[in-house]
């Protein structure tokens, strides 16, 4: 799976790991630093984590984890928001 944003990308392997690369500024590629990645990147803070969906836009990527947690990163915050059908 792949995602395209407006300078950066995240790609999810086969395996599970989420991989990012572009342009870092703000920490938009949630790798912890503002560095800009020019090969696809292992976010390690994603690793163990199953991943369903995602999405990549200016500044921001947004993930839909199996346990109906969205992790929204943004602005290199990372942001958790409970899936609707969990607040029920």
């Amino acid at each position: 799976m792949v995602a395209a944003g407006s300078q950066h990308s995240l790609a999810l392997t086969a395996q599970g790991q989420l991989l990012a690369w572009g342009e870092g500024l703000r920490g938009r590629l949630g790798l912890g630093t503002d560095e800009t990645k020019h090969v696809p990147t292992p976010v390690k803070s994603m690793e163990g984590k199953r991943i369903v969906a995602m999405a990549a836009g200016n500044m921001c990527y947004a993930l839909l984890l199996a346990s109906t947690v969205q992790l929204l990163q943004c602005l290199g915050v990372p942001t958790l928001r409970v899936s609707p059908h969990l607040a029920h």
